[in-house]
């Protein structure tokens, strides 16, 4: 699974640094962090001054789905660091390799990492619970079918499909969910009362969860009260054993 490092750094430099300093910043930067530049392009990394109105260097080097951005500033003798890897890596490298060219971090550096949702949604899923739920099934030797079945509902004067997340091979539908919208909670009463041989199980993020602010209801209440199997996080093996 890649990684997806985001550093961002801001600081001061003790000179200016010209169009070939930043050139070869960037190329120490890629031979460091274990990097390759994307081959399609012949003039990499892109290096240019701009002498005008706030004078300085800018680069990028455009490397194998990541990327290095330096800008520079002559009259602040200030400087911006932009280093996204598809992978890990150290940031005690970057520091190495930067304060050879004068560089001094004075803002403390954002190190990012996608979030769990984008992360899933790169997989193919919608969320972090949705691929979390899949990887599980699969290490039980269990073939989830995810998003494969459609479902025929309607809504008073039009008709809609669903699309469960998941189906176990006994039949079982199962439906992942961070937040439980009314949209979402009205949709499901309508299914239940349209398909009532349908078994629908709920795996929540958190099943206490009050439906909206201000209510006292949990999402687990209202599972209770619309006669609707659920749990938390994970798919029990019971479950997959009925």
């Amino acid at each position: 699974m890649l990684d997806h490092r985001h550093l961002i750094s801001k600081g001061t430099l003790t000179d200016k640094l010209t169009v070939d300093d930043v050139k070869d910043l960037i190329n120490n930067l890629v031979k460091a962090l274990n990097m390759r530049y994307v081959k399609s392009l012949p003039n990499n990394p892109v290096v240019g001054y701009e002498p005008d109105e706030h004078p300085g260097v800018s680069g990028v080097g455009i490397i194998t789905t990541s990327h290095i951005v330096v800008h520079t500033w002559d009259n602040t003798k200030e400087y911006q660091l932009d280093v996204y890897s598809c992978k890990a890596f150290e940031k005690d490298v970057v520091d190495l390799v930067t304060s050879l060219y004068g560089m001094k971090e004075t803002v403390m550096a954002k190190r990012k990492k996608s979030s769990k949702r984008a992360i899933a949604q790169k997989h193919g899923f919608r969320s972090g619970l949705e691929e979390d739920i899949d990887k599980s099934l699969k290490s039980n030797g269990v073939d989830g079918q995810y998003e494969q079945h459609k479902i025929s509902f309607t809504k008073p004067s039009t008709n809609h499909t669903y699309t469960p997340d998941f189906r176990l091979p006994n039949g079982i539908f199962i439906e992942t969910k961070g937040r439980f919208v009314l949209a979402d909670r009205q949709k499901h009463v309508l299914i239940k009362s349209q398909h009532p041989e349908l078994d629908i199980r709920f795996v929540f993020q958190n099943a206490k969860n009050k439906i909206r602010k201000g209510s006292k209801t949990t999402y687990a209440d209202w599972c209770v009260k619309n006669n609707f199997i659920y749990s938390d996080k994970v798919i029990p093996n019971s479950w997959l054993n009925e």
